[in-house]
This record gives C-alpha cells, sequence and structure tokens, in this order.
C-alpha cells in the first residue's frame, strides 16, 4: 500500500508527528511518503491509495490558509484520508468538522484525531533558563505513551471497520473562539520586527507560508497577513525577530527533536 503524508508544520510539532506516522506505516511495509504540503506536487496524490494531512489547530480549527493547498487535493486511488493536528491547549471540535470539511469533497475520512503537544504560543513565552525549558529538552517526546498511543491508532485506521474521528466537546464548540483570538492574533502580528541581530539573510521570508516578509538589504518589512504560525522566529539563525519585549530571551523552538528545519525541508524535490 502506498501512503503519502502531506503536512504544514510552523514550529515543527506537526512534522515531528508525521515523520513517526511515516516510520510506523513503513514498518507495517507500505510505501510511505512525507512532505511539506508547500512543496509536493499535489496532482500526484492521486497516484496513492491513502493521502495523511496534518497541521496544527489554530482557534480550534484547521488553519484557514491551508485551504488554500488542500483545494487543489485529487483523490487517491481508495479515496481514503487520515487527519491528524496537533495543539496546545484543546482542538475543540476542529477535527470533526475538517472530517466534514473533505467528505464534502468527495474523500473518505477514516481518522480525524489531534494530539496535544506543548503549544508554540506558550513555548514562545518561555524563559530560556527557565526549569521548564530545561525540562522540556530532556523530554523524549517520542517515547511518551500518549505519543506512541496516538501514532499506532494512526496506522490501525486504514483497516478500520468504523472512522475514528474526535466526538463533540459541547463546552468547546468549533468557531466560538476565533472571534476572541483573531484579533488578538492581529494585534500580536503587528507587533513583529526585526532588531539589529538581523543578518538580511531572507531565511524568514523564504520559510513564511503567506509571503507576509519582505527582506532586502536594507530591512525587513512584515505585511497584514501574517497567521502566526512563528516560522520567522524560530527559524531565525540570529534570534533577530521579536514580537516587541515579548519574546525576548525566550526558547526557539523547533519541535520535540529540537531539529525542525523549515527552510532545509522547503528545498526538497517535489513527489
Amino acid at each position: 500500500m502506498n501512503i503519502i503524508i502531506l503536512y504544514f508544520s510552523g514550529t515543527g510539532n506537526t512534522h515531528f508527528i508525521a515523520e513517526l506516522i511515516k516510520k510506523q506505516f513503513s514498518k507495517q511495509g507500505n510505501f510511505a511518503e512525507s512532505l511539506p504540503v508547500e512543496i509536493a506536487d499535489l496532482n500526484e496524490i492521486k497516484k496513492f491509495d491513502i493521502l495523511a494531512f496534518g497541521f496544527p489547530i489554530y482557534a480550534c480549527e484547521m488553519p484557514d490558509f491551508l485551504k488554500k493547498y488542500t483545494d487543489k487535493f485529487t483523490l487517491p486511488r481508495t479515496k481514503k484520508i487520515i487527519l491528524f493536528s496537533t495543539f496546545g491547549f484543546t482542538a475543540c471540535n476542529g477535527m470533526r468538522e475538517t472530517a466534514h470539511y473533505f467528505a464534502l469533497k468527495g474523500f473518505k475520512p477514516v481518522y480525524a484525531k489531534g494530539i496535544k503537544i506543548a503549544g508554540s504560543d506558550e513555548l514562545l513565552l518561555i524563559k530560556k533558563t527557565s526549569r521548564k525549558a530545561k525540562t522540556l529538552k530532556k523530554t523524549n517526546f517520542a517515547n511518551k505513551p500518549e505519543v506512541k498511543k496516538f501514532i499506532k491508532e494512526v496506522v490501525k485506521s486504514i483497516n478500520a471497520n468504523e472512522p475514528i474521528i474526535s466526538g463533540n466537546m459541547f463546552w468547546t464548540p468549533v468557531n466560538k473562539f476565533a472571534p476572541i483570538i483573531n484579533p488578538l492574533e492581529k494585534f500580536i502580528a503587528h507587533k513583529l520586527y526585526a532588531n539589529d541581530k538581523c543578518i538580511h539573510c531572507g531565511i524568514c521570508q523564504a520559510v513564511c507560508p503567506t509571503q507576509n516578509i519582505q527582506v532586502t538589504k536594507q530591512e525587513v518589512t512584515f505585511s497584514n497577513s501574517c497567521v502566526l504560525c512563528l516560522r520567522c522566529i524560530t527559524q531565525c539563525p540570529e534570534e533577530a525577530i521579536q514580537i516587541g519585549k515579548l519574546t525576548e530571551g525566550t526558547i526557539r523552538w523547533k519541535g520535540p527533536n529540537n531539529d525542525f528545519n523549515a527552510y532545509t525541508l522547503l528545498q526538497e524535490k517535489e513527489v
């Protein structure tokens, strides 16, 4: 069986889970390919038996900006799709709604769940010298029981008799947080700037999924399409990009293995 795993990852959490899923699928004797959605040839999906798509949850939903990619998804041979996400606080009903979104496009969702990992928004506020930062650095996320269980469940879902989809959470319905969080995110995004440590390397511009950043030899400018994926902040080699004074001296999260390099990944060949 051939499986294509496409994902968007802002700070490395979803990339981490996608690679674990790929490894587990491969152990089962399947051919599994894993790629960032931005560089994949989306017309090639139909050659695979199953499509798996992963993303971070923003404000209890699949991020809107990803729809420009998913709208181009072609149906795999079996029409089966696996949906997985990472989130910090709660996914609300985001996965159930996302499954419905893809079902309306003709896909057959066999799995739609998220895994809770330390949220990148929270991590951005943790000082490098704090006890929590030291604890996170020592944590082996791949060996966590909840992570192992999640990965095994994803792989088993392709042969499940019934779809495995996150149920309703009556106290956190989808779309309820968006009117509160979205204006807050825009306010925070306007605080982005590059300080005098900037070497104008252009990495932030290259990894931004919404083309919100323009780098010249003289300056770095931020437009109005930021989605706070935080790639520019965490991937900056000089830690020059800040959100006001909020992020000064805080950790730069590059996924659970501290190895997420969005710039390198986005240079890879297409499927």
